[in-house]
């Protein structure tokens, strides 16, 4: 795609968001390349475009590195994830032509105008163009696939059309075949159980993990780093009864999958529940939404440690601290009047009190708590009472914001184990 149909594409775009991407016009064509008619060429389809869309100036804040990126996170047709999106800007402004100021300017010419392009020589302005190249080629921005910077051994799943879970007979850790004969393979996350567990119950749980890694079924991983994190520790999710865990477990001491596998909790047949067909149909709780998540979700604590990490400072931290109605590094003997989280296991610490939290906002974020489906959210009402997407609005703006606004790809639809 030349610089001419990069300009095209994105005058469709906000305002602010045009003035932010203004040198992206140019990458796509290698920029190094650009002659002075393209450069003019993409000058004029800025103007038209703040001649066709009036600029919103009501929500500049004071720093203009954090309103581009809001920006940035808040057009879905980029489809940038706030990693690489901080990446690039860091890059191209440090390295562009442009000075401080001229990129953090508020209001009509945030956060850089085309005054200021205008002001730019020929030289500078193919400068800043193989800035924003190298930037957006070093941070991966528009890669189909993600790349480990430190090593080879690591590529996401390619998926096409339909994908059919097949039942495997052996793991590819030879020690797992000790006690168990049953494994699914779901994007390099394995459900891990026995022959006398009934098909179905696997394949269910096999199914919730595509749904929670993959949810909007497009075939690419919704967070390919959380993903990647998830295989590279080689994370499971049992589906088994108390005896069978009693059995596997002493089989891998001294094993290689002693210390290599990843653990986090486990689906136990007759024991947890299935909802087959999901829980609209069939009007039941699905234990499986609950325990694969928190599985899964280590990839989140790990992943992205500021906004999810499982410690006190986190976001995620500090929204759980209000929602308890204070920070308590232990369950505490009774909580505040008015906290809508109450968790009282006095065997959860800090981090397992989060692991909680998360997957309770999470469910009520996608409104798999809602009275009309299923009766979790009253039955679990002195732990938690948040049942949908509303009232996680109203009642825990800072889990709402946290989940929905900060450019992360979470589930928005209920996994029902049919992928």
């Amino acid at each position: 795609m030349n610089s001419y149909m990069w300009a095209m594409l994105l005058l469709h775009m906000r305002y602010k968001l045009l003035l932010i991407f203004t040198t992206l016009l140019l990458f796509a064509s290698a920029c190094s390349n650009t002659t002075d008619d393209e450069i003019s060429e993409s000058r004029a389809e800025l103007q038209e475009s703040e001649t066709e869309l009036k600029p919103d100036d009501s929500n500049a804040d004071e720093s203009g590195r954090e309103q581009l990126l809001q920006e940035i996170l808040a057009e879905p047709e980029l489809g940038i994830s706030r990693d690489l999106a901080e990446c690039f800007i860091d890059y191209v402004v440090d390295n562009s032509p442009l000075d401080f100021e001229q990129w953090n300017t508020l209001g009509d010419d945030y956060p850089v105008s085309t005054e200021t392009l205008e002001g730019l020589s020929a030289e500078e302005m193919e400068d800043l163009i193989s800035v924003v190249a190298i930037g957006a080629e070093n941070c991966g921005l528009f890669d189909e696939e993600y790349e480990d910077t430190n090593s080879g051994d690591y590529s996401p799943p390619v998926l096409s059309g339909e994908f059919n879970f097949e039942l495997l007979t052996e793991h590819p850790f030879d020690c797992l075949n000790q006690e168990l004969d049953v494994f699914v393979n779901v994007f390099g996350i394995y459900v891990i159980s026995h022959s006398s567990i009934p098909t179905e119950y696997v394949e269910h749980s096999a199914n919730v993990v595509a749904e929670f890694m993959d949810n909007d079924a497009d075939g690419v991983m919704d967070d390919p780093k959380v993903h990647r994190f998830l295989v590279e520790n080689n994370f499971v999710v049992p589906v088994w009864t108390e005896a069978l865990r009693e059995k596997v477990f002493p089989s891998l001491k001294g094993t290689f999958c002693e210390d290599t596998l990843g653990w986090a909790a486990s689906m136990y047949y007759r024991q947890d529940d299935w909802a087959f067909g999901g829980i609209k149909q069939a009007g039941t709780w699905d234990t499986n939404l609950e325990e694969i998540w928190h599985v899964l979700s280590m990839g989140w604590y790990n992943t992205y440690p500021e906004y999810f990490g499982d410690r006190t400072g986190s976001r995620i931290a500090d929204a759980m601290d209000t929602a308890r109605g204070g920070q308590f590094q232990t369950v505490p003997n009774g909580y505040p009047e008015g906290a809508w989280y109450s968790y009282d296991d006095y065997t959860c610490d800090y981090s397992c009190q989060i692991h909680e939290y998360f997957y309770w906002i999470l469910m009520a974020n996608i409104d798999a708590l809602d009275p009309a489906y299923t009766n979790k959210c009253a039955d679990s009402e002195e732990e938690w009472h948040v049942c949908t997407k509303d009232e996680l609005k109203q009642i825990d703006p800072l889990a709402y914001d946290l989940l929905n606004n900060q450019g992360f790809k979470l589930p928005t639809n209920i996994p029902i184990g049919n992928y």
